[in-house]
């Protein structure tokens, strides 16, 4: 088992209407690196695979007739992808710049992240998060008001 692989034991499956163009959009926004691509005799993408900062990402068209259906079609996403990057502002700025919709401008967090949410044109939310600190859990909660830090669950 690769480094990789040992390391992410869950990835993401996101659908989309626009396979082809999600994909261009995740590399040109997201540096994105596509891996595989299947297309179906139909012209849909039946599965394809992107990395983006180290982070497996899989995703396909949406094929509602098996009741797999884009983000686009809900009442918005039901879920975010949290991508640990290098640099969460310029990320930000290029992500809105190729048309992503700001959600949550960059910012620094109590948690010790510098971070910042987008929705991308194929209705994901994600969250760009850089680290810049590393706070104790009670100099977060001090920080944090309304929220309780309790470790272990």
């Amino acid at each position: 088992m690769s480094d990789q692989a040992a390391a992410q034991r869950i990835t993401p499956y996101i659908t989309v209407d626009d396979g082809d163009a999600a994909l261009r959009w995740y590399a040109d926004s997201l540096h994105a690196t596509e891996t595989v691509r299947y297309v179906g005799d139909d012209g849909r993408l039946g599965h394809a695979q992107f990395v983006v900062s180290g982070a497996t990402v899989m995703l396909s068209d949406a094929y509602p007739e098996m009741d797999v259906v884009a983000a686009t079609s809900q009442q918005g996403s039901s879920h975010a992808l949290h991508l640990e990057v290098d640099d969460c502002d310029a990320l930000h700025e290029l992500a809105v710049g190729n048309g992503a919709t700001s959600l949550q401008p960059p910012a620094d967090q109590p948690h010790g992240a510098r971070q910042c949410t987008i929705l991308d044109p194929f209705g994901h939310r994600w969250m760009l998060s850089q680290t810049v600190s590393a706070p104790s859990h009670a100099e977060i909660e001090s920080a944090m008001d309304g929220f309780t830090v309790v470790e272990g669950g």
